[in-house]
């Protein structure tokens, strides 16, 4: 059987295989990743919050649907949910920006690709059942959504002038992919999410149980069964 992990270098799937055995956070969906940018992703996110309390999860489908799946959800009390579109275009790929959307040179040909409401509609997916199992129509956990381009370096988006076409704050490019920028470009975005909803933190345990049920954790739509304590010799009344 090919491996679906065939697209990655051999390098990047070494260094993602290495991070992953050290990451403590609950952490499945690496044998999914099919090329190098979602792998460079993955191991920054990784790299940045392997140890945190939570869960990452690559190509995740919930429990209602598996069709287009994001490309990543960071869950952790610090950032909520956070749903990531990666895009593997290099800059000479974008023949423009317009309205949101990309126009992408592929074959000689352009088509248009808006990966900001691909990543939106994801989340907003995620959210309703999350707000629905949790019966708060507003005020559940802090949800967010950035889009990766992590063969595009900030530079080569100025050139284009792309940085004036779209928010930057929604975007992640290959500059910011080492764990300092990202995890700071992360805590900007969930700053500006706490300033609105005047929420503390973006999940608390409670919520973060919830969020893994929409994703189908068996374990925790089945709780373990309590084992009753053996029978001690003498307590049988005989």
């Amino acid at each position: 059987m090919i491996p679906l992990t065939r697209g990655i270098s051999p390098q990047l799937l070494l260094q993602l295989k290495q991070a992953e055995a050290r990451a403590t956070i609950d952490c499945v969906g690496v044998d999914l990743i099919k090329n190098d940018a979602q792998g460079q992703l993955a191991l920054a996110l990784l790299l940045a919050y392997g140890d945190a309390s939570g869960f990452l999860y690559f190509e995740p489908c919930t429990c209602r649907s598996s069709s287009l799946p994001p490309d990543a959800v960071l869950c952790t009390g610090e950032v909520g949910v956070l749903v990531i579109e990666c895009k593997g275009y290099a800059i000479d790929d974008i023949h423009g920006v317009k309205a949101g959307s990309l126009s992408i040179r592929t074959r000689g040909r352009i088509r248009y690709e808006n990966p900001i409401d691909q990543v939106r509609n994801a989340m907003f997916a995620i959210k309703d059942r999350v707000e629905r199992l949790l019966r708060v129509p507003h005020g559940g956990p802090l949800f967010s959504y950035l889009v990766t381009l992590p063969r595009v370096t900030k530079a080569e988006w100025a050139s284009k002038n792309y940085d004036e076409c779209l928010p930057a704050g929604d975007l992640l490019l290959m500059d910011e992919l080492d764990s300092k920028n990202l995890r700071a470009k992360i805590f900007a975005k969930v700053r500006q999410g706490l300033e609105t909803t005047r929420r503390r933190k973006g999940a608390d345990v409670s919520e973060i149980q919830t969020i893994k049920i929409v994703f189908g954790d068996s374990d925790i739509i089945n709780p373990p069964t309590p084992v009753e304590p053996d029978l001690q010799e003498g307590t049988l009344g005989l």
